[in-house]
């Protein structure tokens, strides 16, 4: 009987990894998988509106900003002058975010001058959320525009998102760039970048800089 009982383990055992092993070499088969994917915004330069000294500063990193608050001001020589006037009159000029967003870095410097081609800071833009996913290059033929994508995120452990393949290759690679993504050149060097859309969970916040998981569904 107690021989029996163990052969009778051992069967199931053995079934069960039969069952497992069909089960992730069947979903090997069916979905492309990464573990370097990150929550990405774009970045969204602010800048002042004309040659000046940076006078007055006050957002900081990691701040939320509405499009349109203003951020600091900027003090120019240039406005108020007329053939009256013998010097120029000092003005200042309100310095505003562009997008609603997330201050993401800043190059603020109070008493500094200011140009409108030199960003003073960079905004990440909150009403373009996505995932900036990195793929194995060998897996890359497998994934086109349009294919269906499960995310999980490390803060919400538990639940799985859903989304789909935007952009791959080089567009996604240029989203990289402007996103601040970042990864080591070994890596770089063997993965391509996929920008994914992530559908509007309820009752969450996505934030850049989150940590992410994606199974794409293979073309």
């Amino acid at each position: 009987m107690k021989r029996m009982l163990v052969n009778a383990i051992l069967v199931l055992y053995a079934l069960g990894m039969i069952a497992g092993a069909f089960y992730y070499f069947s979903h090997q088969s069916l979905y492309v998988h990464s573990e370097i994917a990150q929550v990405k915004a774009d970045m969204v330069p602010i800048y002042a509106d004309q040659t000046g000294i940076l006078s007055q500063w006050s957002a900081e990193e990691g701040e939320r900003v509405g499009q349109g608050k203003q951020l600091g001001a900027e003090t120019t020589l240039f406005s108020g002058l007329n053939s009256a006037e013998e010097y120029p009159s000092p003005t200042s000029h309100p310095i505003v975010s562009p997008v609603s967003g997330v201050l993401l870095k800043s190059n603020a410097v109070v008493g500094e001058m200011v140009k409108p081609d030199r960003p003073i800071a960079f905004a990440a833009d909150l009403s373009n959320i996505y995932i900036l996913a990195y793929i194995d290059e060998k897996d890359i033929d497998r994934v086109e525009p349009g294919g269906k994508v499960e995310i999980t995120l490390d803060a919400y452990k538990g639940r799985v998102f859903t989304g789909y393949v935007q952009k791959t290759g080089a567009m996604a690679g240029n989203l990289a760039e402007s996103s601040g993504f970042s990864q080591e050149q070994t890596k770089e060097a063997q993965r391509v970048p996929v920008q994914i859309s992530i559908d509007s969970p309820n009752n969450v916040e996505l934030i850049p800089g989150m940590n992410a998981k994606v199974k794409i569904q293979k073309s």
